[in-house]
């Protein structure tokens, strides 16, 4: 999987979004990544320019998963928060730390994001991909 940072913005494929924001695949999780790992400002700017919204969700996810390899514990621990932004109908999924650790004694990886929302319409409405 493509190392993420914290700041990275992931977009979930179906999201329509307004031209021009270039993205790259994100491996075959069903999210895209903002090409160039835009800044967080930056890209928020640019959707409100375009007449776009950016509603931020309250309450931070997390994922801490422990693996037999760094790469593996990260890979599982992206996995999950995806799964978690999609679960609560986030059209993106803001990454906000990215630390490693240990946890019983273990190797792990802890990672927290925020769900995302990216719509036309200035009325809030999660799950909303137009």
């Amino acid at each position: 999987m493509t190392p993420l940072t914290a700041g990275s913005i992931l977009v979930d494929t179906t999201t329509r979004l307004p031209s021009p924001f270039p993205v790259e695949a994100f491996e075959e999780t069903g999210w895209s990544r903002i090409a160039g790992n835009a800044d967080i400002k930056q890209f928020e700017t640019a959707l409100t320019a375009a007449g776009w919204n950016f509603f931020y969700t309250a309450g931070a996810i997390r994922a801490t998963t422990i693996g037999f390899t760094p790469q593996d514990r990260l890979d599982d621990a992206f996995r999950r928060l995806l799964r978690t932004a999609k679960e609560q109908g986030g059209n993106c999924l803001q990454i906000d730390s990215v630390a490693t650790g240990t946890s019983w004694g273990l190797p792990c990886v802890r990672v927290s994001g925020h769900s995302r929302q990216i719509q036309k319409s200035n009325l809030f409405v999660m799950g909303d991909n137009r």
